[in-house]
This record gives structure tokens, sequence and C-alpha cells, in this order.
């Protein structure tokens, strides 16, 4: 959770300084990593570490 956190803080700080095309372009490419980490990232998990994933995925915390 706290990639994602600074993810969407990076994404807050860059929004007030780019222009709005360049901005779409940031977040589309930061939804993207989200999207392969949580689509890969839990494939070289296990045991409690992927439970532990599972968990906070399913809560809507992740991504």
């Amino acid at each position: 959770m706290m990639i994602d956190k600074a993810l969407t803080r990076f994404l807050d700080e860059q929004r007030e300084r780019l222009a709005p095309r360049t901005f779409r372009n940031y977040d589309g490419v930061i939804d993207l990593f989200r999207d392969r980490m949580n689509g890969y990232g839990p494939d070289i998990l296990s045991g409690e570490d992927l439970e532990c994933w599972r968990t906070a995925y399913d809560a809507g915390c992740m991504g």
C-alpha cells in the first residue's frame, strides 16, 4: 500500500506543474504500472505474503 500512496502523491504533485495533456500521459503510465504490478507482482509471492496481498487487493486497497 505504500507504493500506491507514493504513486498517488507523485501524480498529485505532477498535476500542479504539468500541462493537462502531459499529465494524462503520466496518469496513463502510472495506471498501466499499477495494473502490471497487481497482475504480475503477486506471482512471486507465497504463503503469508500472498495472503496479505490478496486480502488488501480484495478490500480495494490496491490498484
